[in-house]
């Protein structure tokens, strides 16, 4: 549990809830811009549905402490909370052509790297840092991380409406390893066997309400986008290289 007031827990709470339909509700949009152009629109329907849904049950569950926020090792629950929906959704993508179809538009590309500047929410590790509720190890680069990556997503983008490639390519690869990097340490600071660093303040926050939010909804969303993002950028390039060789 975090180890704040109730007020700051409230506060917490809140931003992550605002954040995560926000997100949801601009991705909505661009979906359903994108669906009018590839005649995909019973697919962009269903990945917004699919998106809210696991928001709205990443919430419930830590609620009523299912899959964290009781007894359960932080590390397990990173595991269930993070790697499942991960699993779900790339099986969607492998058996349904529409959510490819969907999801490769090239003019939806830049404005899926522009949404993620709600990633700037990771300040709030920062925060907490500041309040002695998370550890320096872990708030600091995940922190900055975050902030740094939301607030040049959207030169990011305007680099490739430009039609520069190269720079949003590198900024996902570098979004990519800011989580990454929050995910390894969160782990190896959380109470568990794979603990590695002993600080105090533990991770073990993560696992339960409110930051429970981050590993279930909040960084495999955007490791969604990433993986996205990359597909169609690596594609567009090897077909540039295709047609001038």
């Amino acid at each position: 549990m975090l180890q704040a007031s109730s007020g700051v827990q409230l506060a917490v709470y809140g931003v992550l809830l605002f954040g995560g339909v926000a997100a949801i509700a601009l991705l909505a949009i661009l979906l359903a811009g994108a669906a009018e152009r590839v005649a995909a629109r019973g697919a962009a329907i269903a990945a917004v549905v699919g998106l809210a849904a696991w928001f709205a049950v990443a919430g419930a569950t830590a609620q009523i402490g299912f899959l964290g926020g009781g007894e359960v090792p932080p590390a397990t629950v990173l595991g269930l909370r993070f790697a499942l929906p991960l699993a779900v959704v790339a099986l969607a993508f492998a058996l349904f052509e529409p959510l490819r179809r969907l999801v490769s538009d090239p003019e939806l590309q830049p404005s899926l790297i522009a949404l993620q500047t709600f990633r700037v929410i990771g300040g709030l590790f920062l925060v907490l840092l500041a309040l002695n509720a998370l550890p320096a190890v872990f708030a600091v680069p995940a922190g900055l991380g975050d902030v740094l990556v939301g607030l040049t997503a959207v030169a990011a983008a305007r680099s490739l409406r430009a039609g520069r490639t190269a720079p949003a390519i590198v900024w996902n690869l570098l979004g990519l390893l800011d989580l990454v990097v929050a995910l390894t340490i969160g782990v190896v600071s959380a109470p568990g066997p794979l603990r590695l660093l002993t600080v105090e303040p533990s991770t073990a926050a993560l696992g339960a309400l409110p930051l429970v939010l981050f590993p279930s909804f909040l960084v495999p969303f955007p490791i969604l986008l990433h993986a996205i993002s990359l597909r169609s950028l690596t594609a567009a390039r090897t077909v540039v290289k295709a047609y001038s060789s």
